[in-house]
């Protein structure tokens, strides 16, 4: 029987920085991966993230990873926690996109 992707896998995504440009487009976990990647950019720190997307308000969000702690030194956990780059969703999502100067938007769902 053929694999079926979960709703939230199907999902694709725009970010889109502040002047309403689309930056990059795809799924939940390419946008994670591009997040984490133009956030080690900014900030000279890699950080595992974790990314959720809310199927009933088509809302996409994102925290540390519960297993990134173990990879980050006191010094880069401290300036996460300055950041206010955690493990909680909301705050996060809302600093890293005001780091990156960003928005993630839903696009549509693909087919399979």
């Amino acid at each position: 029987m053929p694999y079926i992707k979960p709703i939230e896998e199907k999902a694709i995504l725009n970010i889109i920085d502040e002047n309403k440009n689309v930056l990059f487009s795809g799924d939940i976990f390419n946008v994670r991966e591009w997040i984490e990647e133009k956030l080690e950019d900014k900030i000279d720190i890699f950080v595992s993230l974790q990314e959720y997307f809310e199927i009933d308000d088509l809302e996409y969000s994102i925290a540390v990873h519960s297993d990134a702690y173990e990879d980050c030194s006191e010094e880069e956990i401290s300036k996460l926690t300055d950041l206010n780059i955690n493990d909680s969703e909301e705050p996060t999502t809302k600093e890293i996109y005001n780091l990156l100067k960003i928005t993630v938007q839903f696009s549509h769902y693909k087919e399979n």
